[in-house]
């Protein structure tokens, strides 16, 4: 199993250096250990980077470095990827008051100077048919026709984020490839995707999604509806053939997606990351929807999903 860390952090760090490494955290995948103990010594052997501080001189592995330049070390020891070498897929959810925000989002992506695709939902309610769009989001869509694929579904806008497309990539023998959920509503920043990518390149069977949120379910923080990177192969058709009016009601969508992928248990783990200029989910530890969770856990699911909730 891979994994890796940017950056691994051991002991106490003075304030000056604690400063440095703040805003480098949502860039690189920095973590810290108290102490130089057997498990610190684990992590180190998968580290790019060991940081320690003796006094007031900083050594990174056995160099001694100023801690201005610290930054520098780490963006020449990280991973470095060709963009142009993506084949990612990327859902994405439009309605009527983001829609004009996909081409922008798109070109973040760089879709049309990679191998990835974008699986793009949409209510009906919203938009039923590609003609249905703004005339210059259909001709955006016709220039990359072979970048995006449309897929109208009858189900509420939150549930579009994730669910149509993992089933799309079920149905086309797509279950092992990559599926990004970006948010159209959300402000990403280049940082962001590329330590995505690098994580996603450095992990196997991971589930990597961004750290937003206290709220959990089953003691495990609920995924994001901003950021998340997973194998459609993760989920069973219960993603979508347990989506009953019930679950609709009592559930916001990233509640479900956590819910099945913990019921699921394909996933060795999930890696929960900060990312830069990710929008936090808004979500309040709500104690009716956990415990309607651990309802649907306690009655293996069926009950719950086979009849109205009251």
């Amino acid at each position: 199993m891979k994994k890796y860390i940017d950056l691994l952090t051991i002991g106490n760090l003075t304030p000056e250096v604690l400063k440095i490494l703040a805003p480098l955290r949502v860039k690189y995948n920095i973590v810290s250990c108290r102490v130089d103990n057997y498990s610190a010594s684990l992590i180190a052997e998968k580290s790019k980077l060991v940081l320690r501080q003796n006094g007031k001189t900083v050594l990174l592995g056995e160099d001694a470095v100023e801690p201005q330049y610290i930054e520098d070390y780490i963006y020449n020891a990280a991973i470095q990827l060709d963009s142009k070498a993506l084949k990612n897929y990327y859902s994405v959810a439009i309605n009527r008051n983001n829609v004009e925000k996909l081409p922008s989002l798109l070109n973040k992506l760089h879709l049309a100077d990679t191998h990835s695709t974008c699986l793009l939902a949409c209510p009906v309610s919203e938009f039923a048919t590609v003609e249905e769009l703004p005339e210059d989001i259909q001709m955006f869509i016709e220039v990359n026709c072979d970048k995006i694929v449309f897929i109208p579904v009858d189900i509420p806008y939150d549930f579009c984020r994730l669910i149509p497309a993992v089933k799309y990539m079920q149905d086309n023998d797509l279950d092992d490839e990559t599926l990004i959920q970006v948010d159209l509503d959300a402000d990403y920043s280049e940082d962001t995707f590329n330590k995505l990518y690098r994580l996603i390149a450095e992990t196997e069977e991971f589930t990597i999604t961004s750290a937003v949120t206290p709220n959990t379910l089953f003691d495990t923080p609920v995924l994001s509806n901003a950021l998340t990177a997973v194998k459609p192969r993760y989920f069973n058709d219960l993603l979508w053939k347990g989506l009953r009016p019930a679950i609709i009601a009592n559930s916001p969508a990233n509640y479900w997606h956590t819910f099945n992928l913990w019921a699921s248990d394909v996933s060795r783990s999930t890696y929960y990351c900060k990312f830069d200029k990710t929008v936090s989910d808004d979500l309040t530890n709500d104690i009716t929807i956990k415990a309607f969770y651990n309802e649907l856990a306690r009655l293996g699911i069926n009950k719950l999903l086979t009849e109205e909730v009251v």
